[in-house]
């Protein structure tokens, strides 16, 4: 039976090997001398056995003789295997055209036979299982269980994120110090050591190898059939078993693993994936379905979240932005976090920081502090919120505490929106327009007479106005007698026209001043 969609055949189908298997199998059990590299894909069936007569030699095909029984000087293609049992002068021809392993050891012709018949019987239950696996559409766990005997290693699957999806782990064995000790991710400390040593390269196709000081990993890159990203199969390789037939069965499991995914996304995207493109669609302004926003309404389950904008402090941070996201998501349980153009965006869920009805967002600063510190970040951070079909809005305040945060306070390195809601406010009311813009006719006198006099009017004005009124308030802050202050207070309106019992002008006055110390504060930054 043929399955071409994935390229399985069901049992009594011998799976295709190459040179390098083979030669890896004989030669840990007898001393094997290989000529010629071979074909690195898997593309040779099962052995023939050769005893003598006439015989004409095909491509893809691996044949097993003894020296003694040799042809001539045959024609032998460049894309055949030879496995000889015993040397031979004769051997020389084959070596100048194709392949040949060498066995040097004496042994019977059958007992290699025999041993190549069980190499390929193994690899065919293999095969046969990734087919009942595909036709049972079982999930990426049990495609790393039945193959994890044949590879002895710990197995990985990665997604985009770099979160596992699933992993199968020989008993015994521990992962390389590259995963945390106590989740199956890879750590942020190796994450560094990977991408400091080796490049990041999300586009390759193939297997390929990483040398890492606490690992030795072989990767293979998973593709959708758009040719998109969506993740990696890494098997964790150690000095000693470093074994040269891992690649080429590593690309084929990839390759099986690749068809499935595709057939099936959802093996790849868990309900926490789907929430993360749904709140993507809204920041894009994409209107959702009703399917969608009942899916953000079950995530939520009545919890508070808090959208928080990320940013990466340096344009040449190497830390991929996928990872960044996962790492959040470890951090913080039942939170969603995603990649947007340069930065990361984030709803956290906030119920360990609430006591009754008091948001903690101290607590919430301290546990962001070391992520922020190691991920080279800073934030912006929203107010609380339950409905997740608000995000834009709450993106939109992480954004504003990130862009006032980083000019009033380029100390921190997060920013609550609460803290920058009077200036953004002040800023908005503007239009985009300069203060002066909206100065009233008692403003200017103020002003004009304030470049002349040792009696600050505007400071007067300010503080009058934000002690709410209090003639003793203000006089304390002033540090002048309450009856020098209701004199100047009245001298104030008298000169300039100003009304301050009439609750719009106060209100007009008090943003004009507020406007134009955030002015001042921006042109001094």
């Amino acid at each position: 039976m043929y399955f071409d969609i994935i390229g399985l055949k069901g049992r009594g189908y011998f799976m295709k090997l190459n040179a390098s298997i083979i030669h890896q199998e004989l030669s840990s059990s007898f001393s094997v001398e290989m000529t010629g590299s071979g074909r690195s894909d898997l593309h040779l069936g099962p052995p023939q056995l050769y005893t003598g007569g006439e015989i004409e030699f095909q491509n893809d095909h691996l044949y097993v003789m003894a020296a003694s029984a040799l042809p001539q000087r045959p024609k032998f293609p460049k894309d055949a295997v030879l496995v000889c049992v015993g040397n031979s002068m004769r051997l020389n021809h084959y070596k100048e055209s194709g392949t040949v392993l060498c066995v040097l050891d004496p042994v019977e012709l059958i007992t290699v036979f025999v041993i190549l018949q069980e190499l390929y019987n193994r690899f065919d239950a293999w095969n046969s299982r990734l087919f009942e696996l595909y036709q049972s559409d079982a999930d990426i766990q049990q495609y790393l269980d039945a193959s994890l005997p044949l590879f002895g290693r710990p197995m990985f699957v990665l997604n985009a994120n770099f979160g596992t999806i699933a992993s199968s782990v020989p008993a015994g064995t521990e992962p390389g110090r590259i995963w945390e000790q106590d989740e199956e991710e890879i750590s942020q400390d190796s994450m560094e050591i990977f991408l400091t040593e080796s490049a990041l390269a999300l586009d390759v196709h193939g297997p390929f190898r990483m040398d890492l000081k606490h690992a030795k990993p072989l990767c293979v890159n998973l593709f959708d059939s758009s040719n998109r990203y969506i993740g990696c199969l890494w098997i964790d390789l150690d000095d000693t078993k470093t074994r040269p037939d891992y690649d080429s069965i590593a690309a084929r499991l990839a390759e099986v693993l690749e068809k499935v995914i595709q057939h099936t996304p959802s093996l790849m995207v868990s309900t926490q994936g789907t929430v993360r493109q749904v709140l993507s669609n809204l920041l894009e302004g994409l209107p959702i379905d009703p399917n969608q926003r009942w899916l953000l309404s079950a995530f939520g389950n009545g919890s508070q979240f808090v959208g928080v904008s990320f940013h990466v402090l340096s344009s040449h941070s190497q830390m991929p932005l996928p990872y960044i996201c996962n790492t959040i998501e470890q951090t913080f349980p039942n939170s969603v976090a995603f990649p947007k153009n340069q930065s990361a965006v984030a709803f956290l869920n906030i119920a360990e920081f609430l006591q009754g009805d008091f948001f903690d967002q101290k607590a919430l600063g301290e546990k962001l502090k070391p992520l922020l510190y190691a991920m080279k970040l800073t934030c912006g951070i929203s107010n609380r919120f339950d409905d997740l079909s608000k995000a834009s809005i709450c993106f939109r305040q992480a954004e504003i505490a990130f862009e006032n945060g980083s000019i009033a306070m380029p100390h921190l390195n997060y920013y609550f929106f609460s803290s920058f809601t009077l200036m953004e406010l002040v800023s908005n009311s503007l239009g985009g327009l300069p203060a002066e813009t909206y100065y009233p006719e008692g403003m200017k006198k103020i002003l004009e007479h304030d470049k002349t006099s040792e009696v600050n009017y505007l400071e007067t004005l300010r503080v009058f106005l934000e002690e709410n009124m209090s003639y003793s308030s203000a006089a304390r802050l002033l540090y002048v007698h309450r009856t020098t202050l209701i004199d100047r207070i009245h001298r104030i309106e008298a000169e300039t026209g100003i009304d301050l019992s009439d609750p719009n002008e106060r209100l007009h006055l008090h943003l004009l001043i507020k406007a134009m110390e955030l002015e001042e504060f921006i042109q001094k930054q």
